[in-house]
């Protein structure tokens, strides 16, 4: 999931068990060539995600602590020093490297204070401003249906410490979600065994980076505080890598233990006897092994198997493809932004377009970077989100031809206007969607993008793809019937919302219009 979602959690969890392993390593044997090796893997953590690795800095002071009698000042001195070279150099790295200006520049991360900004993660922090637009609806003029619900753009915020504990029983029915219950119980019993008659070197250690762990995802992301689904939490898993990693120790331990108890009874002896007692520990971890993972595997294999169809790249391909030459196109929605730069940066296809990020242009340094490319100077920008996008766009309108998809028209409906022409709109003059003259044709250009995507397919209904129909395909559909509707065709506007429905089922707009258009007798 997270290898197709350009994430870096495998990597930076890599990196947090490697130092993990280091310092149990470091305890069993002190020496100055184990603690420069720890140094530098939190130095590689830190520059990856600072806040996954901080977590497991009080791992680490707690085994230096007490083994504090075998700990050199020489060999702590050539650690730190090894620790600070490595941070410095991965950051530098990022700072020559965004100097250059690839597709890729961490936010123009080009200064110092572009740096610190980068790392305190401040182009995450809500603006205001811009948001996802509900769909608009298609016969009248009230509003109507609920906006898109992206789940990866949730940005970090605090929250009281008082809060703290009352979230951590959401966490419960997360990791039961992840693990099983039976899973869940393993690991606590694990748990408990593992600070009884199973203690060892690790035992604390290991509570230590689970608790850590736990803490610091609930205060800072405030992760566990409401029951989002299983696509809440595959996105927000990443905080809590430490916590599962720990999770799959004490599963672990917990299991072993189990297999220990039940090999000690009757039914065991009894084995014993009929000389098969070497088979038992094998077949009861299979047998255990296969309760904990295949009715996970049966029950989420629909929501975790999301790579069967490259839904992404058929939708940023459609839309690339619907441009004229040189055009810019105005896109709400990283989910929605990412895929056509990924065609233009791996597959080279339509290197000539520019891809805005609509929700990008509250940053100083975006704005600067669109300048240099387009060759235009933007106006300063305001602080009100809606009208500095009207105002680059129109500044951008003077040097090329400008487009917006969907989510990006409704949302600025409002200070701009645009022509729906397929999945993408064509700015317009006036405020909100311009009469289109031949809606036929713009439905013939929709129903090709559709099949181009492969609807329908029920793997359109996870998320994040569940995301990109309702804010793209889903929103198109409902503007062909808006067209329709203005030529007071209303056969071809309940046959647009029909088609509607088969992309995205349910759809409160199209289900409303429909229901219209039936208590009026019209379109058939």
């Amino acid at each position: 999931f997270y290898a197709g979602f350009a994430k870096h959690d495998i990597f930076s969890g890599l990196l947090l068990l490697v130092a993990l392993q280091l310092v149990l390593a470091w305890r069993a044997r002190p020496t100055t060539g184990r603690l420069i090796a720890l140094a530098a893997a939190l130095g590689l953590g830190l520059a990856s995600s600072w806040p996954l690795q901080l977590l497991i800095l009080p791992t680490v002071a707690f085994v230096l602590f007490v083994s504090r009698s075998r700990l050199s000042l020489r060999a702590l001195a050539s650690a730190t020093a090894t620790g600070l070279v490595v941070i410095v150099a991965m950051y530098g790295f990022v700072m020559v490297r965004a100097s250059e200006n690839p597709p890729l520049n961490w936010g123009g991360a080009t200064t110092v204070g572009r740096l610190v900004a980068l790392i305190d993660r401040v182009d995450f922090t809500p603006h205001g401003g811009i948001a996802p637009a509900g769909h608009a609806p298609a016969a009248s003029g009230a509003g109507g249906g609920q906006p898109p619900s992206s789940q990866s753009g949730g940005a970090p915020s605090v929250i009281a410490p008082a809060a703290v504990t009352d979230n951590l029983s959401g966490y419960v029915t997360i990791f039961g979600r992840e693990l099983g219950v039976l899973g869940l119980l393993l690991a606590a019993f694990g748990l408990l065994a593992s600070l009884t008659r199973r203690r060892t070197a690790a035992s604390y250690p290991l509570l230590i980076t689970f608790l850590v762990n736990l803490i610091g995802a609930t205060a800072v992301v405030d992760f566990g505080a409401s029951d989002r689904g299983f696509d809440g939490d595959l996105v927000g898993e990443g905080f809590v890598l430490g916590c599962y990693f720990v999770l799959a120790c004490w599963l672990a331990i917990g299991a072993n233990e189990l297999v220990g108890i039940v090999g000690g009874t009757r039914m065991a002896g009894r084995l014993r006897l009929a000389g098969r007692s070497r088979l038992f520990a094998p077949v009861a971890g299979a047998v255990l092994g296969a309760a904990v993972v295949v009715p996970l595997a049966l029950g989420n294999w629909s929501v975790v198997h999301r790579d069967s169809k490259p839904f992404a790249d058929r939708y940023g391909s459609t839309v690339l493809s619907e441009l004229p030459p040189h055009a810019a196109i105005f896109i709400l929605g990283a989910e929605l932004t990412q895929p056509l730069v990924y065609r233009q940066v791996v597959y080279h296809q339509r290197p000539d377009v520019v891809v805005v990020a609509a929700d990008g242009l509250s940053y100083g340094w975006y704005r600067e970077q669109l300048s240099r490319r387009l060759g235009v100077s933007l106006p300063q920008a305001t602080g009100d989100q809606p009208l500095d996008a009207a105002r680059a766009i129109d500044a951008v309108a003077r040097v090329r031809p400008v487009y917006l998809d969907p989510q990006a028209a409704q949302s600025l409906k409002g200070v701009i206007g645009y022509r729906p022409v397929g999945i993408v709109s064509q700015l317009a003059s006036g405020h909100g969607s311009a009469y289109v003259s031949a809606p036929a044709q713009l439905e013939q250009r929709v129903l090709e993008a559709e099949r181009q995507a492969g609807f329908p397919n029920h793997n359109w209904e996870v998320w994040p793809n569940d995301y990109v129909e309702q804010a793209e395909y889903g929103q198109a559909a409902l503007e062909v019937a808006r067209a329709y509707y203005e030529h007071r065709d209303f056969a071809g506007m309940r046959r647009a919302l029909v088609n509607g429905l088969s992309v995205e089922p349910g759809d409160a707009v199209a289900e409303r219009d429909l229901a219209l258009l039936n208590r009026n007798g019209a379109g058939g």
